[in-house]
């Protein structure tokens, strides 16, 4: 332990310059200040290492696909229809697994695209029948929640970060003014509106009223 009067200069603590947590001990011996920021412990000098230059993130995700949502997607069959080449090149074709063969299906799980710590299981199986690879159970609680409707998109990303990559799901609304637009159109054929040129025409018993 070092004794110093109020005039002499408080000595250097190798540990102080790294922001150590710990008090000072016995253990350690006051160093003066090295030239050129460097730390002389003991025998050795220790230079701050450079941070290597940036890098692009490992974690950044891989696209897999997307799908504009049909009425059926969001209707009451509860399904969704993943299409062919998609489903068998990111997922399981029917072929690779027996329970994708049998029509039992697997299941599958992707990250909530919102940043909310969630995880969204779907099965995920062949239809025989219809020969097409749906998602079912687990479908129609995703589409109640994010209240998803006919023309929204949902897609499909894998994280691109060591052996064990998830799959995470996002959705897009889409966009108003489509939307402005189909509902000026159905308004206007339950109207009897219909658009000649640049004027509006409306019929009433086969005979244009707007003239």
């Amino acid at each position: 332990m070092f004794l110093s009067s109020p005039a002499a200069a408080t000595p250097t603590y190798a540990y102080d310059a790294v922001a150590s947590p710990l008090l000072p001990s016995k253990r350690f011996k006051p160093v003066p200040p090295q030239p050129n920021g460097l730390l002389r412990w003991g025998a050795h000098i220790y230079e701050p290492r450079a941070r290597p230059a940036s890098q692009p993130s490992t974690w950044a995700p891989e696209h897999l696909f997307h799908k504009v949502l049909t009425p059926s997607d969001v209707g009451n069959l509860n399904r969704l229809v993943v299409p062919k080449h998609h489903a068998e090149k990111h997922f399981l074709a029917k072929s690779s697994n027996p329970l994708m063969a049998t029509g039992m299906g697997v299941h599958l799980d992707f990250m909530d695209g919102d940043g909310r710590r969630k995880t969204w299981r779907f099965r995920y199986s062949y239809c025989t029948s219809s020969r097409i690879y749906i998602f079912t159970k687990g479908w129609r609680r995703y589409v109640r929640e994010k209240g998803l409707q006919a023309g929204d998109t949902v897609a499909f990303f894998r994280s691109g970060f060591g052996p064990f990559k998830k799959m995470s799901i996002e959705y897009r609304r889409k966009s108003t003014t489509e939307t402005k637009k189909k509902k000026q159109d159905d308004d206007d054929a339950g109207a009897g509106v219909m658009a000649v040129g640049d004027s509006r025409v409306v019929m009433l018993f086969g005979a244009d009223i707007a003239r």
